[in-house]
């Protein structure tokens, strides 16, 4: 049935695309069209792409209203006639009074939604957007998960992160993965606001990090690692590699059980001075092996006093 459901969703995005305009006829044919013209290579355009798909995808169940792109290099014509001097550009058509509303305000959802409302009178359901994985909250909810699902991949990710904010949007690389792998239950845990024991149980020690369960083990990516100049980035790449059996990365990491994860935590220990750590939600290391008095001299020894 999941399967079912997640190809009627790919299906729904693949001809909800947003449709590329060359020709004043194809805006006649539609009451109201919400015209984006853009140019390839334009970083604010690229910007504004994702937010743009969004809007179409919410409003979507309007029938008088259609989402139109329009590349500006290429459709000369089209952006001479609509007056177009700069990109990205939105303006919006009234095909039956044959009126042309420009949008100047911040390109930001409240401001385009205003604006289409105002000219329009088309309304907006976020309820339209299916998410195609779970966003867990707590250890227990994992757990009620786990008695239905054999496969599970979380990810573990700062909700405040410029790569997450807009993790609902359609054309969210993690979401168009989950689409792709119908056998695995996508889900997502947001670390800076809640999911603490789900960190504590698999130690995992910074985010964004992958937990990938299965029926054969544990597998994880980026979860041990502390060093902030790398550990900050989760791309495509990195979730399509943890789906395949790669073993050329070394920030990704197999255990057949969560014992043998918890026995890899734990053998971590204290280097002279230098704490090598198994993670923030871990308890504190053991230190039975380290002798104080020699470890107080090799600190002193190596700052040289």
């Amino acid at each position: 049935m999941r399967q079912f459901i997640l190809w009627l969703l790919w299906i729904h995005l693949a001809c909800s695309k947003i449709a590329e305009f060359s020709s004043i006829d194809e805006i006649l044919e539609s009451h109201y069209t919400l015209l984006y013209f853009y140019t390839p290579g334009c970083v604010y355009c690229n910007g504004f792409d994702a937010d743009f798909v969004y809007l179409n995808e919410i409003y979507d169940h309007n029938d008088d209203l259609t989402f139109a792109k329009i590349n500006g290099h290429r459709e000369k014509q089209l952006a001479e006639l609509f007056g177009v001097t700069s990109y990205p550009t939105i303006k919006l058509y009234d095909a039956h009074q044959k009126k042309i509303a420009h949008f100047r305000e911040t390109r930001t959802l409240p401001n385009l939604e205003k604006f289409i409302a105002e000219f329009s009178q088309a309304t907006p359901n976020e309820a339209t957007i299916e998410l195609p994985f779970e966003v867990l909250s707590s250890a227990d909810q994992l757990d009620q998960l786990l008695l239905k699902q054999d496969n599970i991949l979380i990810a573990i990710v700062s909700k405040s992160s410029p790569e997450w904010l807009n993790y609902y949007y359609p054309n969210h690389f993690y979401l168009q993965v989950a689409q792709l792998h119908p056998n695995i239950t996508f889900s997502v845990v947001f670390a800076d606001e809640t999911g603490g024991d789900i960190l504590e149980r698999y130690a995992v020690s910074n985010f964004p990090s992958l937990i990938l369960i299965s029926e054969s083990g544990l597998k994880t990516f980026n979860s041990f690692s502390t060093n902030a100049l790398t550990n900050n980035n989760l791309e495509e790449g990195d979730l399509n590699d943890i789906l395949k059996n790669t073993k050329e990365r070394q920030d990704i990491h197999f255990f057949k059980s969560l014992e043998d994860l918890e026995a890899h935590v734990s053998s971590g220990s204290y280097e002279g001075h230098k704490q090598i750590k198994p993670g923030m939600n871990v308890g504190k290391l053991t230190r039975e092996s380290v002798d104080v008095d020699l470890e107080y001299e090799e600190l002193l020894r190596h700052i040289e006093l």
